[in-house]
C-alpha cells in the first residue's frame, strides 16, 4: 500500500482508534490475562492493540496512523501519509491512480487520468 514513483513515498494510512469510536463490524478483541486487545478481521492494520488506552470519554487518539496492509475499506478513517514532502514535484503526484480506488473507475476514467485530454476531435 505504498507508491515509490518519486523521491516521495506516499503511504495508505488507518486510525484504528476511529474503528473503536464507531464500532466497525470488523474489529474484534480477545483478553489475554488482565490485558483486552483488539485488532481487525480484514487485516488492513496488523498489530493487535492495548484496548485499555481507549476511555470511551477520551476524545483523543491514542494511537495515531498505522500503516494499511489492504486498501483500506469504506468503513475505515484513511489518508494518505508522504514521507519527504520537501522532495515533492511541483509538477504533482507521479502516480494519480494512488489515489484512487480503480474499482469506482471505468477504463476510460483511468486512461483519462494518466494520459490526459485528448484531442476533442477524439
Amino acid at each position: 500500500m505504498a507508491c515509490h514513483r518519486c523521491d516521495v513515498i506516499c503511504e495508505h494510512v488507518v486510525y484504528p482508534s476511529h474503528c473503536i469510536r464507531t464500532s466497525c463490524r470488523y474489529v474484534y478483541a480477545y483478553t489475554d490475562g488482565d490485558t483486552t486487545y483488539f485488532g481487525c478481521v480484514q487485516k488492513i492494520f496488523r498489530p493487535e492493540l492495548d484496548l485499555a488506552p481507549m476511555e470511551p470519554s477520551s476524545r483523543r487518539d491514542v494511537y495515531g496512523a498505522l500503516l494499511a496492509r489492504r486498501r483500506p475499506l469504506r468503513e475505515c478513517q484513511a489518508a494518505i501519509e508522504h514521507a519527504y514532502p520537501s522532495r515533492y514535484s511541483w509538477r504533482g503526484c507521479q502516480n494519480p491512480l494512488f489515489r484512487h480506488d480503480p474499482e469506482e473507475y471505468a477504463p476510460e476514467a483511468i486512461r483519462h487520468l494518466v494520459e490526459g485530454p485528448g484531442d476533442p476531435a477524439d
